[in-house]
This record gives structure tokens, C-alpha cells and sequence, in this order.
């Protein structure tokens, strides 16, 4: 799925939804306030954004275990899985 699709899906519901590459920092940020869907380069799929919790980015995983991922992302995980782009709700 590319990431044109997740926004029009988005906006077939009404969301407004801001694509972009992110650091571990700035996606931390944006999902402290937003959801959306993160999807990291070596995960081959989206997951959606919870929001965050322990430090980490909080994520329903469809495929839970997935790379060692189940429902958090933490810093080292998003370094070695990306690039990761965001796709965010804006509010």
C-alpha cells in the first residue's frame, strides 16, 4: 500500500492526513498529540499509531512480534527498521 492511498483513505473519511521521513524525535512528537499510521522501511507495512508510552511510540501492529515488534517502538527498533515515513491526522 503506498502511502498516496493511506491518504486518500484518510480523506474519504474526512481526515486531513500529513505525509513526511521523520526522526526518531520528531515522530515521538507527532505521535505524543496525533494518530495516524507509521510505517517503517524494513516492517513492509503500516501500523497504526496509538500514541506513546515509556519513551517508546505506542503501535497496533497487525502482525504482532513482527521483527521483534509487538505494540511499542522504541528508538533503537526505529533506527534499525527505517526510514519511517508518518502519516498523521492533522487535528
Amino acid at each position: 500500500m503506498s502511502a498516496d492511498c493511506m491518504i486518500q483513505a484518510f480523506l474519504h473519511y474526512g481526515l486531513k492526513a500529513k505525509q513526511g521521513w521523520y526522526t526518531f524525535g520528531e515522530a515521538h512528537s507527532i505521535c505524543s498529540a496525533h494518530t495516524g499510521v507509521i510505517n517503517p522501511i524494513g516492517m513492509y507495512h503500516f501500523m497504526a499509531i496509538r500514541g506513546v508510552r515509556d519513551g517508546n511510540i505506542w503501535v497496533a501492529n497487525s502482525a504482532p512480534g513482527y521483527r521483534g515488534i509487538t505494540d511499542d517502538l522504541d528508538h533503537f527498533d526505529y533506527q534499525e527498521l527505517g526510514p519511517t515515513q508518518l502519516i498523521w491526522i492533522e487535528w
